[in-house]
């Protein structure tokens, strides 16, 4: 059974997209706009001081935001685009 991943970094990146650090070094980027296209949950995105108020949960398993809103690890890991850049 493989091992759940853990986000070690988080960057903010242009327009609504995030860069993550994986604990196994590898990198995914991840452009959260076609969330905000769906709208309910996800409307408070489109906001810039909230989208940019992301951050790592402690156990690394999500990136939060203030409110509850979160997005699991493994999810963004699967849907991310590898990066070849250094973290």
């Amino acid at each position: 059974m493989q091992e759940m991943r853990k986000i070690t970094r988080l960057q903010i990146g242009e327009g609504l997209s995030i860069r993550l650090t994986f604990d196994d070094g590898s990198t995914r980027a991840f452009d959260l706009a076609p969330l905000l296209k769906k709208g309910g949950v996800y409307s408070p995105l489109a906001r810039t001081d909230y989208f940019k108020s992301a951050r790592v949960a402690p156990d690394g398993r999500y990136v939060e935001w203030p409110d509850g809103l979160d997005l699991c690890a493994d999810a963004l890991w699967i849907e991310g685009v590898p990066t070849h850049e250094s973290a």
